[in-house]
């Protein structure tokens, strides 16, 4: 009788330190679901300016960036494009003076025609810039502040930088762009793959 006296004893004793180690991870679970994820990229993409409205549109894949430095001075840069899915990039200028513009970004990645895309949206912080350049090329910098995403970017807070430059073509309005944009945000934890 003892014996099963302490035995159960140490069984409640048990349960209970099992019990209480359930509870701090469950916690410590909530808690860790609350800490928002960190995305950041670079990629380059490729597209047209449109000179009459100057908004853009441009893709670009999943890519290797590599920019190599010698002692001269010199700067080697790659671009290894990948297969697999592709970022949209689309810039809306409101508003264009000689020198300066405002407008909105929006940046999508991932997705096709059975997944929802997952999409960042920004407007400009301050004003964005039309660089000095050669006058056979149009240069643009501007930043952007991410207000609002969807799918797994939903909640997403952050920033983007854009610095470009289109080829003037003199035969059209739509000139081949190049831009090199970066970003970070950060997206509640709880957003998932599909956005919930």
């Amino acid at each position: 009788k003892r014996n099963n006296y302490f035995f159960s004893c140490n069984i409640k004793k048990k349960m209970k330190q099992v019990i209480a180690l359930l509870c701090i991870a469950f916690f410590v679970a909530i808690i860790s679901a609350q800490k928002p994820s960190r995305v950041d990229f670079s990629l380059e993409y490729k597209g047209f300016l449109d000179s009459r409205h100057w908004n853009t549109s441009a893709k670009a894949t999943s890519e290797e960036l590599d920019t190599l430095i010698n002692p001269q001075g010199q700067i080697n840069y790659h671009v290894k494009n990948r297969i697999g899915p592709v970022s949209h990039l689309s810039m809306n200028v409101t508003d264009l003076s000689k020198k300066s513009f405002t407008g909105t970004i929006r940046l999508s990645f991932g997705g096709s025609h059975v997944h929802q895309e997952h999409v960042v949206h920004g407007r400009t912080i301050g004003v964005g810039s039309v660089l000095s350049s050669d006058h056979e090329v149009i240069a643009l910098a501007a930043s952007f502040n991410i207000t609002s995403g969807e799918g797994a970017y939903k909640g997403a807070q952050g920033g983007v930088s854009v610095i470009g430059y289109a080829a003037v073509s003199s035969t059209n309005h739509q000139h081949q762009a190049t831009f090199v944009v970066t970003g970070i945000w950060w997206r509640p934890h709880n957003a998932g793959l599909l956005g919930n």
